[in-house]
Parts: C-alpha cells; structure tokens; sequence
C-alpha cells in the first residue's frame, strides 16, 4: 500500500495512491482514507507506516478539496508547518 500524507492549511489529509508523484494525473486512483487534524493524520500515518505502508509527505495549500492537485513534496511551503511532526 502505498499512502500520502498531504498537509494543507491548518489540516492534513491521508490518501492511498497508486504511485507517488506530485501530480494528480500520475498518481492514479486517490483515496482519502482520513482528513483530520496534523496530529490525528500523522498518528495515522505512522501506524499504516509501520505496518508496511509506503509514506510519503506532501503538502498543498489549495482551499478546498486536494485530492486531484498537484502536491509538493514535504512540508516547507505549508502553513502552521511549525505545528507539522510527519512521521521520519
């Protein structure tokens, strides 16, 4: 399995993908498995990590729905990124 954890503004989104990219058209079928607060989704993030998923951190600072745009990789370009903690 192979999982996003996108941050976006002041909430974080976890999402299974077929391929990690940063572009929607290459990721292929993206499911929103859990859309919450950093905390609860990196928590999140770490178990599926840590039972064999495939975790990449990505953020977007879109309003809205995230799960058919491009992304950037990591968290540099993502507000309350002090507040972020993404799994290593």
């Amino acid at each position: 399995m192979k999982l996003a954890l996108v941050y976006q503004a002041g909430i974080a989104n976890v999402f299974e993908v077929e391929r990690h990219s940063t572009y929607a058209t290459r990721r292929g079928k993206t499911t929103r498995k859990l859309q919450h607060a950093f905390k609860v989704c990196e928590w999140y993030a770490r178990g599926a990590r840590d039972a064999g998923a495939i975790l990449r951190v990505y953020s977007c600072n879109v309003a809205g729905d995230c799960a058919s745009v491009p992304w950037t990789q990591g968290t540099a370009a993502t507000p309350f990124r002090d507040e972020a903690h993404p799994p290593k």
